[in-house]
């Protein structure tokens, strides 16, 4: 019977990233805990989308994986969109209450209590916080599909522990929960290059940003190049369909694993660096960017 602890120890690899970011992050703060829970049905629209094209096209790997892929980009760009428009009509609420307030009552401490009300809101959803928890529901439910039903089949199976030709000497709960724990992070970057590529498109940003990167601790070049927003939406499409590929080898060949994991994980740490040198020090707006920095005054 595969013990307790070999179950308990691939569910923490498995869920790790998602659960600490949303522990972290999101769990104390409302608005942020029902974007987790849109991302995560926008993920399973996707799945959907990616089923009905399984049952439609010959089953073979590209038939399978290229649809999926371009499915899951698609809704995470609706999903960012439709973000960026609740936003706004938030933003223009809370401006037009302000308005209203001003003009109806001039009580001093009514008004610095309903604009600092208004700036807590706007801070706790800005494009790093609402950026993880989008990914945070997207890379939960994907942890879901890929380890959750063999962490319940080996918990209440007697017939001990499964091993299969693509990781001979590994469990199959550990291998697969390695592969969902990589894939977690990955739709964690993933989500904030979106957010990043969505915002600029609204916004009509420049390709050259003169930021102060040291404002987010990334260095001290004004003069930093940051990324289009079509290299963002490029570089995320060809992480996750790398990162795809590298999983086909998994299930493909004799001890694929050895082979798979390690290259999901570069896929992993190439699309994190490419974030870190050229979307991180340029990734909030700039009316977001203000507001933090007056706070911090």
């Amino acid at each position: 019977m595969t013990t307790s602890a070999l179950i308990f120890g691939s569910a923490l690899i498995a869920f790790a990233p998602t659960t600490s970011i949303l522990f972290a992050v999101t769990y104390s703060k409302a608005q942020l805990i029902i974007v987790v829970t849109t991302s995560a049905f926008c993920f399973l629209i996707a799945a959907l989308f990616s089923s009905i094209c399984y049952v439609i096209l010959p089953k073979v790997f590209l038939s399978m994986t290229v649809p999926s892929i371009f499915c899951q980009a698609f809704t995470r760009i609706q999903f960012v969109k439709f973000y960026i428009k609740v936003e706004g009509a938030i933003i223009q609420a809370m401006e037009n209450h302000r308005r209203e307030h001003t003009s109806t009552n001039n009580d001093t401490s009514d008004n610095t209590s309903s604009s600092d009300g208004a700036e807590s809101l706007t801070l706790a959803m800005n494009d790093w916080t609402s950026g993880l928890a989008a990914g945070v529901g997207y890379g939960f439910m994907h942890a879901i599909l890929l380890c959750g039903t063999l962490l319940a089949s080996e918990a209440r199976d007697d017939a001990g522990v499964l091993y299969q030709d693509s990781c001979k000497n590994i469990p199959s709960v550990l291998n697969t929960s390695f592969m969902a724990m990589l894939f977690s992070v990955l739709d964690v970057v993933i989500m904030l290059l979106y957010f990043y590529a969505v915002r600029r498109k609204a916004e009509n940003d420049s390709m050259i940003c003169n930021v102060n990167a040291s404002t987010f601790g990334v260095g001290n070049d004004r003069s930093a190049k940051a990324a289009s927003a079509n290299a963002a939406i490029i570089a995320a499409l060809i992480a996750h369909t790398s990162a795809a590929f590298a999983s086909w080898l998994n299930g493909s060949l004799t001890n694929g694993c050895f082979f798979a994991l390690p290259l999901v994980a570069a896929v992993v740490c190439v699309v994190g660096v490419f974030f870190c040198l050229y979307v991180m020090p340029f990734y909030l707006p700039a009316s977001q960017r203000r507001q933090i920095e007056s706070r911090m005054d």
